[in-house]
């Protein structure tokens, strides 16, 4: 756990160092916050990065500073990026907001570990709500596409690992291949 705290600990740092009056929050989500202690060579870093606007220099920083922080650590950063609108506007929330977004606005299973979400606050949501959105992800994945395949460069050295991330096995891969 020590090696994805410092990993955490280097993103937020060199994050808020560029991006602190852009920024509202960032949550840390997903299988570490669920599980508690990650599984080698499967769990990665789940961070949803709560953005006041858009901005396209935000977006090249999350795919390169992934990249950097990815070699580094030998970990896996995923980021999802969402933008204060799109939480907000119940138009736009259930257009652009998961289920697992909303839910880590809300404080399951999540943890603030940098901004606050004090003017998130969302008034009504429901269970129902969520389900609906979770529908409607795509643009989600879009995004992250973007960060992770378009700004981060692909290391042909880690295929194995990503092979083994995405079997979620540890069965080693003839090195042949």
């Amino acid at each position: 756990m020590e090696s994805y705290q410092r990993c955490i600990d280097e993103f937020v740092l060199r994050m808020s160092g560029q991006f602190q009056n852009d920024i509202i929050a960032v949550i840390l989500q997903g299988g570490i916050m669920r599980d508690g202690t990650p599984i080698k060579r499967w769990s990665d870093i789940d961070l949803i990065v709560i953005s006041k606007a858009y901005n396209p220099l935000l977006t090249q920083f999350l795919g390169k500073v992934s990249n950097k922080l990815n070699s580094k650590y030998g970990l896996r950063m995923d980021f999802k990026l969402v933008y204060k609108s799109d939480i907000k506007n119940s138009f736009r929330r259930s257009k652009y907001c998961s289920s697992e977004i909303m839910n880590a606005i809300n404080g399951r299973s999540a943890k603030v570990i940098f901004g606050s979400l004090d003017s998130i606050f969302i008034d009504g949501f429901d269970e129902r709500e969520a389900v609906y959105v979770y529908l409607n992800v795509t643009l989600l994945i879009f995004r992250q596409y973007y960060i992770d395949d378009i700004y981060t460069v692909f290391d042909i050295s880690r295929c194995e690992a990503y092979l083994q991330r995405i079997l979620r096995e540890e069965t080693y891969i003839d090195s042949k291949y």
